[in-house]
């Protein structure tokens, strides 16, 4: 019996000391946070990773380190040899893939080590950017913090206030593999020593940048994706035929004195479908909710509030048309309309899936936006 306390006490013992075997210290280890990749002259691919240093006697807190070879592969075995420590790869925030890069070829490929990789880091932002990778080691990062957490953070404020999509590189998969929809990106351009979210980088169903979508053509796609987990921010301007109430001093005909900024929120969202005469037919039908930021004019809200939503409705859906036309145009369905197609006129989606968006180019697409002012603030 003494000897099974004495067990008893050992095991209880042993279960309290930590496992110290495979411990890392931050100092000896290289954590890249971003991941870049482009293309030289003669085809092979050049990946560029920013990775923190950990080093207390090291001067900078970021370090870059760049090879080129054929393969992404091949050049991670190039990009270890450069490190200083042990490299732990699942801890990338921001997959950076040059805009350049996308207009000669097909990136998707290139990324087939992540997906085969269990360790990689698949929720990492997939992001386009417009200007050389070698300018993401001129970025000032003296009031920024880490470059990779920096951009992260960056896209996801962008995300927030509707200014850009957000796709992660396990998204970015999904659309490339389905030919429903064609893939959407982040954009990112680097000037000087700063950077700015952009927009949305569009590609065509073969991988390859296709054009870009500015801020506020952004926020109007994800309305049409209904990706409205955030309010949408959009600016509006009121025409000179709206019953203001102009004081002496306030002239409705000079343009800053006619704008106004609009939160949008979507209380009910339906698309409806129809194949007639050779060709689909959609509809979008919103409404939405909307809440008055800023407006530069005056006007009575309390009498006069249907002419202003009216006056919403007619802008936003010509800014919808336009984008819908900017997208046929160029052969693209980032509104995932080939599931709705699939869904529910499978027969014919069977012969033109190999083709859908240009079937989708000829496509006639209407949008109906119903809007409600709920809250407009002061009144003058």
């Amino acid at each position: 019996m003494k000897h099974w306390c004495h067990a008893i006490l050992v095991c209880l013992l042993l279960l309290t000391l930590t496992g110290c075997g495979d411990q890392l210290y931050l100092e000896n280890a290289d954590i890249p946070l971003s991941v870049g990749l482009d293309m030289d002259d003669e085809g092979k691919i050049i990946v560029v990773s920013s990775a923190p240093v950990f080093n207390e006697e090291a001067n900078k807190k970021t370090h870059f380190e760049q090879s080129t070879a054929l393969s992404f592969r091949q050049n991670r075995k190039l990009l270890n040899s450069q490190s200083q420590g042990n490299v732990i790869a699942g801890k990338i925030q921001n997959l950076i893939i040059s805009k350049q890069m996308l207009k000669r070829i097909n990136a998707f490929p290139i990324l087939d080590v992540i997906f085969r990789d269990p360790k990689s880091e698949i929720n990492a932002r997939a992001l386009v950017v417009d200007g050389s990778l070698e300018d993401l080691q001129n970025i000032s990062m003296e009031d920024k913090g880490r470059l990779g957490i920096a951009i992260r953070d960056t896209i996801d404020a962008a995300h927030q206030v509707s200014s850009t999509v957000l796709t992660r590189v396990i998204d970015f998969r999904g659309q490339m593999l389905d030919n429903r929809v064609t893939p959407y990106l982040t954009e990112m351009r680097i000037r000087g020593q700063d950077y700015a979210i952009t927009g949305t980088a569009l590609l065509n169903k073969d991988g390859k940048y296709a054009t870009s979508l500015d801020q506020n053509e952004s926020s109007l796609l994800l309305l049409l994706q209904h990706q409205t987990e955030y309010p949408l921010q959009l600016p509006f301007t009121a025409p000179l035929q709206l019953p203001f109430t102009t004081p002496p001093n306030m002239a409705p005909s000079d343009p800053t004195m006619s704008q106004m900024n609009v939160s949008l929120t979507i209380n009910r969202y339906k698309i409806s479908s129809d194949y007639a005469q050779g060709r689909f037919h959609f509809e979008f039908q919103v409404d939405l909710t909307a809440n008055l930021s800023e407006r530069t004019f005056p006007f009575d809200m309390k009498t006069e509030r249907r002419k202003l939503e009216q006056v919403i409705e007619k802008q936003l859906q010509q800014k919808l048309e336009r984008l819908i036309a900017k997208i046929q145009h160029h052969r693209l369905d980032p509104m995932g309309l080939g599931r709705v197609a699939q869904a529910y006129h499978y027969p014919i989606w069977k012969q033109v899936q190999n083709n859908w968006p240009e079937t989708l180019a000829k496509a006639d697409i209407r949008v109906t936006p119903h809007v409600t002012i709920k809250s407009y603030g002061i009144t003058f």
